[in-house]
């Protein structure tokens, strides 16, 4: 099944997580939505979530080199050959909108950091949520999170993934802790 890839990130880094709220999450992008459905859906299903870790990342000072940030995150794209894989998903594309859409919704260096590990979250991660016909709109969301690092810390890594009719796949969010 061909997709293609829309996403933004919501990063708490695992140094951050301890008594900040009852949770133990602290949100260093903001309290948006989306921040809070993939927070949560990570704590509720932290079980589901290998011990591997698929990813290990760290900032690339050459983003500082972009006008535009979402110029450097399509670089990553191309660098990946903007295609991930998974046996269940098929094709998924990495693509212009969705590098615009990951700066978009704020961004700051661990989030740069962590867009290297989209490819390895989307390709080896697991399925933690799915909601079929996602707000009525018959598009299915899942929600994939893997472990790995993050500038040398531990993470936790959810994406967002959003199955359009007919052929389209595209990831929504990803959050580290």
């Amino acid at each position: 099944m061909k997709a293609s890839v829309n996403n933004h990130a919501e990063i708490s880094n695992a140094k951050e997580n301890t008594d900040t709220e009852s949770s133990g999450v602290k949100m260093s992008i903001g309290e948006k939505l989306e921040t809070k459905v993939v927070v949560g859906a990570i704590k509720d299903n932290i079980d589901k979530i290998s011990k591997e870790e698929v990813f290990d990342v760290e900032y690339d000072s050459a983003v500082e080199t972009y006008k535009h940030k979402s110029d450097y995150v399509l670089s990553v794209f191309d660098e990946q050959k903007n295609i991930a894989y998974r046996n269940d998903f098929g094709l998924i594309e990495l693509v212009k909108s969705g590098a615009k859409s990951t700066i978009a919704h704020g961004y700051g260096k661990t989030k740069l950091s962590a867009v290297k590990a989209i490819k390895a979250v989307i390709e080896n991660g697991n399925i933690i949520t799915y909601t079929p016909n996602y707000e009525k709109t018959s598009v299915d969301r899942y929600i994939i999170a893997a472990r790995g690092k993050i500038d040398n810390a531990d993470a936790i890594m959810g994406v967002i993934v959003k199955s359009y009719p007919a052929t389209k796949k595209i990831v929504n969010s990803i959050y580290t802790k």
